[in-house]
């Protein structure tokens, strides 16, 4: 469950913004600036958004029952979150070099 937490962390990072997401909502910022950045269509963005809500639900578990253990279920998310994290460092590492 580390993993899920320096991923957050990472995407956090990447993707946040204090003042923004006072009036959006972290979560919902987070999402749209991930699905945008990465998804190449609507429906790609989509299943951006959707995904990210589901990965961020899992660390907000996480920080604030101390779950420790993924269920099978949670396993792929567990799993797709960390990519989700590692492309996002990827394509902000590709804006930087332009």
């Amino acid at each position: 469950m580390d993993q899920v937490l320096e991923s957050a962390i990472a995407l956090e990072v990447l993707l946040g913004d204090q003042a923004m997401s006072d009036k959006v909502g972290l979560t919902k910022l987070m999402a749209n600036r991930c699905a945008f950045a990465l998804g190449k269509s609507i429906k790609d963005r989509d299943d951006y958004i959707e995904f990210f809500m589901k990965f961020y639900r899992l660390r907000s578990e996480i920080v604030h029952t101390g779950k420790l253990n993924p269920n099978k279920d949670e396993e792929e998310i567990v799993e797709r979150g960390i990519n989700l994290a590692s492309d996002m460092l990827i394509h902000e590492q590709r804006l930087s070099d332009t």
